[in-house]
């Protein structure tokens, strides 16, 4: 019975099969450049919008509107931005081609010893006079 399917699947059906799913894999989607709006209509303004001195750390990268939206991370990188720079300029990007509002996001501050050696309860515990905080 199954001998009869195995003999109709030639190896010719297999690779023809695999053969769209490897090419798919390895393009990048097509990319959708937003069109500008607002204030921001050029990528010295979206830049200047974003913060964080972006607009003096990457302006040279992004000559026109469509290289700021075409680029890759790894284009970025041979660009020789930091990562926190390209994942921030690569979440603000994502936002504004999604029709969110674009400004700058703060950094976070540290105190206490950072963030993964304190764990803060509003009720129980003792206060730490020099971080000035609860502690569990």
């Amino acid at each position: 019975m199954f001998s009869s399917i195995r003999s109709s699947v030639t190896a010719a059906t297999r690779v023809s099969t695999l053969g769209p799913q490897i090419r798919w894999t390895s393009k990048r989607p097509a990319v959708s450049i937003p069109e500008p709006r607002g204030t921001i209509t050029s990528p010295s303004e979206f830049l200047l919008a974003i913060g964080r001195n972006t607009h003096k750390l990457a302006l040279p990268t992004f000559p026109t509107w469509e290289s700021l939206f075409s680029l890759s991370a790894s284009d970025l990188k041979s660009a020789g931005l930091t990562p926190k720079v390209r994942r921030y300029i690569l979440h603000q990007r994502h936002k504004f081609a999604m029709g969110q509002e674009v400004r700058e996001e703060g950094l976070l501050a540290k105190f206490g010893g950072g963030e993964r050696k304190r764990k803060i309860l509003a009720t129980v515990g003792k206060r730490n006079p020099k971080a000035g905080v609860w502690w569990y």
